[in-house]
């Protein structure tokens, strides 16, 4: 018999389940749309919330990357990092086109 337990020396598997996403109503989205409408200022706020675009995707966004249609749409190719350095998005699947 040991007078140790070995396993408290092994690590804990990562939590397989997945954490529970606090995503906007459609009638939040509605408001913020509508308050951007209204406030230039905000309006890259309403392109994030109707697109599930992320800050650093929205930032690196060049005019080229938008085409205004019909219909409407980004191509979200790259991403601003924290160095403020423009490269890939966060993983392969980010690289998608959004219609607006």
């Amino acid at each position: 018999i040991r007078p140790d337990n070995p396993v408290r020396a092994a690590l804990k598997p990562k939590d397989a389940r997945k954490r529970e996403l606090d995503i906007f109503t459609l009638e939040e989205v509605g408001r913020i749309a509508a308050e951007a409408a209204r406030r230039p200022n905000l309006r890259c706020v309403a392109l994030l919330a109707l697109t599930g675009m992320r800050v650093g995707e929205a930032l690196a966004l060049d005019v080229p990357d938008v085409n205004f249609g019909p219909p409407a749409v980004v191509s979200v190719t790259k991403s601003l990092g924290k160095a403020r350095e423009v490269g890939t998005p966060k993983t392969p699947n980010s690289v998608r086109a959004v219609e607006v």
